[in-house]
C-alpha cells in the first residue's frame, strides 16, 4: 500500500513540474500559434494533476 501512495505522489510531482514548465514558457515571447500550442500542453498536464489528486484522495479513503 505505502508503494502505492509514493508512486501516486511521485506521479502527480512529476505532472506539477510539467504544467509549470510549460506555464514558465508563456512567459517568453513566442508567436501566437506557438503561445497556443503551450497552453494546451500545459492545459493538459493539468488536467492530469487533477486526476492523480482525485486518486490520491480516494486511496486515502480507502476507496482506491
Amino acid at each position: 500500500e505505502r508503494e502505492h501512495a509514493d508512486e501516486r505522489l511521485r506521479l502527480l510531482r512529476k505532472e506539477e513540474n510539467a504544467f509549470r514548465f510549460y506555464d514558465n514558457l508563456l512567459n517568453a515571447p513566442k508567436a501566437d500559434f506557438v503561445r497556443d500550442l503551450i497552453e494546451r500542453l500545459r492545459d493538459e498536464e493539468a488536467k492530469h494533476v487533477r486526476l492523480i489528486q482525485k486518486e490520491i484522495v480516494k486511496f486515502s479513503l480507502g476507496r482506491g
